[in-house]
């Protein structure tokens, strides 16, 4: 079952999706002393499988997909996807991003980018690609809407970022523009989002997927500072409307009053092991095989 939360249980969301510990303990305070309601639905390509059972070792072991997409439903390319790992036992939180040109083998189909999973299947089919491509079980997802993203970031302020380039790029027709100075600066909600998206300089997709980081680092920074949390009310309703979820509300009530014990300044985030190569006029981004469990394994220390 997809759940959307409404009102406080959304917050906690924000703490999955951001890593934000302080803001989900106290909106986990928050549900408990204010009559919520929940929203369910079912959208088409969404997770109805049961919770996979835990890899052999890994019991206390939660394997979380975080995924980024440009439209409210389930269709569409994914802009992000990330696996994020939370050992229940030692409150440890390990982050790995998975480059959207990532080549692997989707379920009856055969080798293409990893971002196609989603168009094809939604998040059921794309957590069905991760599995088989990471060999772990996915436990649940958070699936957000970028335009969402962007709006929350509005709401917040902005947030405050060095960029270490001058980044351009024009759409044919000039209908997309990013255009952002290097420097430090507040970005706002568009520009943040051009950000994110900008796939130019040396790195291409991987330059790409540690800005998405550095991101989200600096936006758990900005939640962190109680000035957020006054405008926790705006957030919700806009989040509410753009956040999906398998997680039941009781289970992320129990991770938001757990997450404020986590230490956010160790967390270092990692991109899949691999390097970008041409085939047949396509770039992709070829994971190491030989090194893609061991990195898995090291985003938790045990």
């Amino acid at each position: 079952m997809s759940t959307k939360i409404k009102r406080s249980g959304i917050v906690v969301l924000i703490c999955l999706l951001l890593f934000t510990g302080y803001l989900g303990y106290r909106v986990a305070d928050l549900y408990f002393s204010v009559n919520t309601s929940l929203e369910n639905s079912n959208p088409a390509g969404d997770r109805e499988q049961p919770q996979p059972d835990p890899k052999e070792g890994e019991e206390d072991i939660l394997n979380v997909l975080l995924v980024g997409v440009d439209t409210k439903d389930s269709s569409g390319r994914t802009d992000t996807i990330m696996l994020a790992r939370y050992n229940k036992d030692t409150k440890d939180v390990g982050l790995i991003s998975i480059p959207r040109d990532t080549k692997v083998k989707l379920p009856s189909r055969g080798e293409e980018k990893i971002n196609h999973a989603h168009a094809y299947g939604g998040t059921s089919y794309l957590i069905e690609t991760v599995e088989d491509f990471l060999d772990i079980p996915i436990h649940n997802y958070v699936r957000v809407n970028m335009i969402g993203f962007k709006n929350s970031i509005d709401i917040l302020g902005g947030i405050k970022l060095n960029v270490e380039r001058d980044m351009y790029w024009s759409s044919y027709g000039g209908e997309d523009v990013i255009n952002i100075k290097a420097g430090e600066q507040v970005l706002n909600g568009k520009e943040a989002l051009q950000y994110v998206r900008y796939r130019g300089g040396p790195e291409g997709d991987i330059g790409r997927a540690r800005r998405q980081q550095k991101l989200l680092q600096a936006t758990i920074d900005e939640l962190l500072q109680f000035s957020s949390v006054t405008k926790i009310n705006d957030l919700m309703n806009e989040v509410s409307e753009n956040v999906s979820t398998d997680f039941e509300l009781t289970e992320l009530m129990n991770y938001g009053r757990n997450f404020y014990q986590i230490d956010w300044d160790n967390m270092d985030p990692k991109i899949l092991p691999g390097e970008s190569e041409q085939i047949g006029g396509i770039w992709y981004y070829l994971a190491d095989e030989d090194e893609l469990e061991e990195a898995i394994n090291q985003l938790i220390e045990d």
